[in-house]
């Protein structure tokens, strides 16, 4: 896909694969806690909250179908979508960029993994069957050897696509999947476009509010749905990233392959990577995107510390 102006360029980020630099961090906070600080300075749904009052969390292990089945409904209510599949799309969207967030927010800025396993993880949603808060039982996580912080029990591996794809995906989202996707009776496609998405526009908006490289997002992106494979089946038919160029300035995009069903929700137009969008359209919103961009730091009010 490419816009027919030269001052606009879309580009599938695949094509571009043998030109994405190994990602490298060279500042880091010193701390797990100050780590999720940041990553949560974000957006709300990248906040990872302390679970010392455990009153009113669910345990993501716990969550039965009854439970799932209630969350579902009130997605459905809150959207005013009557359709039960448009309402288990939506509440498994939500699902997976509440948990997914943090993860790839402190990869892609910090090249660290929280361990948002469902054995970990507590929830909180809210009446919209939402979950409007996430919450580590352990301060746990994975990081590159050498990666030691004193607040966290941590796990070192080189392969930290390999630790994700286990942590987010294997030991989290893709059960979760199974049980909605037979629950609801959704076809393949519907269901993992629904995750997939997520993961796409969750590093589109970290793209977007970040001073991070997009080549370094891209390419976590791309290493993330190439080895997925058939299990998420990104970078293909559940969708692709894009690489965008306007004006020289660079980002990324997500552009979905399957529908998502918001439609059916009343007043709802495009969803955020919708690929009935035309280019003009796509390159409308990713100026606004660009402009948004913070203009120092990574987050714009955080200066890493200089490296020794």
């Amino acid at each position: 896909m490419r816009d027919e102006d030269p001052g606009f360029q879309v580009t599938p980020v695949r094509a571009m694969a043998e030109a994405l630099p190994a990602p490298h961090w060279p500042n880091r906070p010193t701390t797990l806690a100050e780590t999720m600080r940041v990553v949560g300075q974000l957006g709300e749904r990248f906040v990872v909250s302390g679970a010392e009052h455990r009153d009113g969390w669910l345990a993501a292990t716990a969550l039965s179908d009854a439970e799932i089945a209630g969350e579902v409904a009130a997605r459905g209510r809150a959207a005013g979508v009557e359709d039960a599949k448009a309402a288990a799309v939506l509440f498994l969207q939500t699902y997976a960029y509440r948990v997914a967030a943090p993860l790839l927010a402190a990869w892609v800025l910090f090249g660290r993994l929280p361990d948002v396993s469902a054995g970990n993880v507590l929830l909180r949603f809210g009446a919209d069957g939402r979950p409007s808060a996430l919450a580590l039982r352990e301060p746990r996580m994975t990081g590159l050897p050498q990666d030691r912080l004193p607040d966290a029990e941590g796990a070192a591996s080189d392969d930290l696509t390999g630790a994700a794809i286990r942590l987010l995906l294997a030991e989290h989202l893709l059960p979760l999947h199974d049980r909605v996707r037979a629950q609801y009776r959704l076809g393949g496609l519907l269901a993992k476009g629904a995750v997939t998405s997520q993961i796409g526009l969750i590093l589109t908006w970290i793209d977007t509010h970040s001073r991070v490289p997009w080549a370094r997002t891209a390419g976590i992106g791309l290493d993330l749905f190439e080895r997925s494979g058939d299990s998420l089946a990104g970078q293909g038919r559940a969708g692709e990233m894009l690489h965008l160029s306007s004006g020289g300035t660079e980002g990324i995009a997500f552009r979905r392959g399957t529908c998502c069903l918001a439609y059916k929700a009343p007043h709802k137009g495009y969803c955020g990577g919708c690929p009935l969008k035309k280019p003009a359209e796509i390159r409308a919103s990713q100026e606004k995107k660009f402009a948004e961009r913070p203009t120092g730091g990574l987050l714009g009010d955080w200066q890493p510390s200089p490296v020794p």
